[in-house]
């Protein structure tokens, strides 16, 4: 069983994974929006775990993405 990560967009191997972090433009977006409980949206997600591609660019949560394919 191949267990390299690939792009799903592109099949590309060089891939970056990390947690995502705190979204600035969820929390300004938010408090314009809401008010103070705005700034709460910026921490949303923030520690899901997110794939980039090096090649094309495309991020996706792996998560997800597994379940679509399964």
């Amino acid at each position: 069983m191949d267990e390299t990560i690939r792009c799903p967009r592109c099949g590309s191997e060089n891939v970056e994974g990390g947690k995502k972090g705190f979204g600035v433009g969820k929390a300004i977006t938010g408090a314009i929006l809401t008010g103070g409980i705005g700034l709460a949206a910026g921490l949303m997600g923030r520690n899901k775990l997110q794939y980039t591609c090096l090649r094309c660019g495309y991020k996706w949560d792996p998560a997800k993405e597994w379940k679509k394919n399964h």
